[in-house]
């Protein structure tokens, strides 16, 4: 008889569904399954398991229990996350897996049980329809369901009294970091709400610049072995001048773009600097020489100010920030052909996390520097101090953030709280801060469990606490370090040997997205003719209607992630609005009148505003390849 009917089918299911699933049942391969528990028959006729002490179901039926959690804590919906706090016998995942369309995460530390549990019951058909993830670790926990919050009310927790005594010391940390995760989430959104056009705008009017941009790859062993210096503008970072400059030879010198201008007038030189923002380029490059930024290399979004794309600089670095991997992944895929363009086919990913300063630390850890310190990274304001040089705090009558702007500083009103300090004090600051200050910290904490972990400090003294930094002045690492002299005779001269190449990739990813664009079109516009009594989700998953005109639609998406990243925004309003159950005929209207307005809105985005920017940056790539081809061939053309 086999002592484990059914570990081969939810092994190959698991393995199947999600890459990360590999390492845990290699982990499971060595564990020994539970026996330290009694299987009990519940007068419902189902079956509950009594274990450490107390029962995972209800001992009066655990059909009937999982019913109830689901309906009462479950908000079914397409762009919906659950989390589902222990596996049990599986009665509430089948549950919740046939309740609802959306991504469901179970958290199931005890691997014993969990072993127990994959051996006896078939829970294949769940694992298999990759819209479950298993986890075993609260850290697990918050990077499965991070990509998958999006919107106001984005999470779902479904637990039963037993598992609840079971993770009765799990929950409280696991709830408190969920609740800054969703929080930080839903900033998240409604910044890609507000930012959404004008990145997809300021990525096709950068492109053209790809073609001069270095590969990472070029660059990085200049930098490796070294100690890193993230420069912010924090009030800290005045202080600290004179060490920097002092200390300048030492350490590689990484600096946010708006911190630019007081390093200039200290007389100091970064080797890279780092634009993110959407705005505000201008101001941080306003009044700095030609002579300064030939001097450095410009680390760049692919979706900032294009001002930070046309200015001097020794090289550039094209990276992609979180919300960027769909055209990262697009042109990876669309020039494999042409493998030594590495600016193409190797993207470089880094999390943005809200602030160019956290780009900046990646960076430093891309470049494997041997420590990396933080200055003007204050992530408050001590002393009512917002920025180096003496700039103020100020607020509205809102208790908003409200400096004014000069040609200098870009600002706009800000919601502020705040922060603990490093003294355990509360310090004002931004809002948003408390997000960067976790994204600080999370590096930090894949740093300590990396093999090979480097040194982390903070010396920016009087601002926010930031676990997993060592507190050290600046003026202390003088002499510390061996120097090392920066030749920047040795690094890239921003002129890539491999522009042509990259050039000719471009243009042609261009040209066929201008294409799949205009077949998009015409798909939605024949979404409008969808039969009134069979409306369907707009939505990116697989799924069985008569409707043929929306089937090959959604199946498109599918294959064209990019333009569904497009429509991103006008996708989540639909599914957060649409009935997933219409059981009337008003219902059934209110649904189809939802799908074809958002039809109608997908077709006037595509050809009235992304069409357009596609078409004008095919035009300049074509101008650029006509105006570097040799004459003949320009004759020919």
């Amino acid at each position: 008889m086999d002592q484990a009917p059914y570990w081969s089918s939810n092994e190959t299911a698991l393995r199947r569904s999600h890459a990360q699933h590999a390492a845990l049942l290699a982990t499971l391969q060595t564990v020994q399954a539970t026996t330290d528990f009694q299987l009990c028959n519940t007068p419902a006729g189902d079956y509950t398991l009594h274990y450490e002490g107390g029962f995972l179901h209800s001992p009066q039926g655990a059909m009937q229990e999982a019913a109830e959690a689901v309906l009462n804590q479950c908000q079914p919906g397409l762009g919906r996350a659950h989390l589902l706090m222990g596996l049990g016998l599986g009665y509430v995942l089948d549950t919740l897996y046939q309740h609802t369309p959306g991504q469901i995460v179970v958290y199931e530390p005890d691997l014993p049980l969990l072993k127990f549990i994959l051996e006896n019951v078939n829970l294949a058909d769940a694992w298999a329809s990759g819209r479950v993830q298993l986890v075993t670790h609260i850290p697990e926990v918050l990077n499965a369901l991070r990509p998958l919050v999006v919107g106001e009310n984005p999470l779902d927790v479904i637990l039963v009294p037993g598992e609840a005594q079971r993770l009765h010391r799990d929950i409280p940390p696991l709830m408190a970091q969920l609740v800054d995760m969703v929080e930080e989430r839903i900033r998240d959104f409604r910044t890609g709400q507000h930012f959404h056009r004008q990145w997809i705008r300021q990525f096709f009017q950068n492109l053209p610049h790809f073609a001069q941009t270095t590969p990472f790859e070029a660059i990085a062993p200049t930098f490796a072995n070294k100690p890193a210096l993230i420069i912010g503008r924090g009030p800290s970072l005045d202080a600290a001048l004179d060490d920097i400059h002092a200390m300048a030879d030492g350490m590689t010198l990484i600096a946010a773009g708006s911190a630019l201008h007081a390093l200039y007038q200290a007389g100091i030189t970064p080797d890279m600097a780092v634009f993110y923002d959407p705005n505000g380029v201008k101001e941080q490059l306003h009044g700095l020489p030609d002579s300064y930024l030939r001097q450095i290399i410009f680390c760049i979004s692919a979706f900032t100010d294009p001002l930070a794309f046309a200015a001097p600089n020794r090289a550039k670095i094209l990276f992609y920030p979180q919300s960027g991997e769909a055209f990262a992944h697009w042109l990876a895929a669309e020039c494999p052909e042409v493998s030594e363009c590495k600016v193409l086919s190797q993207p470089l990913l880094l999390e943005g996390g809200g602030t160019v300063s956290v780009v900046a630390m990646q960076l430093a850890l891309a470049l494997h520097s041997s420590s990396i310190t933080l200055i003007g990274q204050d992530l408050a304001f001590p002393n009512q101090q917002v920025y180096a040089g003496g700039i103020a705090l100020q607020q509205d009558e809102n208790g908003r953030l409200a400096l004014p702007q000069s040609e200098t500083l870009f600002t706009a009103p800000e919601a502020m709280t705040t922060v603990l300090g490093q003294n355990h004090e509360n310090l004002p600051a931004l809002k948003a801060y408390t997000g960067f200050i976790r994204h600080f910290e999370r590096l930090a904490e894949a740093n300590a469990q990396s093999n090979q972990p480097i040194s982390l400090f903070n010396a920016s003294i009087g601002g926010a606490a930031i676990a997993g930094y060592t507190l050290k002045p600046l003026r202390d690492f003088r002499d510390t370090d061996a120097p090392f002299l920066r030749d920047f005779s040795s690094a890239p001269d921003g002129r890539s040997t491999e522009s042509a190449n990259v050039l000719e990739a471009l243009r042609f990813a261009v040209t066929r997205l201008q294409g799949d664009l205009h077949a998009c079109v015409r798909l939605h516009e024949a979404t409008l003719a969808i039969n009134e009594n069979t409306p369907e989700p707009l939505n990116q998953m697989p799924i069985t209607t008569t409707s043929q005109p929306n089937q090959a639609l959604f199946a498109f998406l599918n294959q064209h992630p990019l333009i569904a990243h497009f429509l991103l925004f006008e996708m989540i309003t639909v599914q957060q609005r649409y009935r997933l159950e219409p059981n009337n005929p008003a219902a059934i209207e209110a649904n189809q009148t939802l799908l074809n307005q958002s039809t109608m809105q997908c077709i006037a985005l595509l050809r009235e505003e992304i069409l357009p920017m596609v078409i004008q940056a095919q035009q300049t790539l074509e101008a650029q390849r006509h105006a570097t081809a040799p004459k003949a061939v320009q004759q020919r053309t």
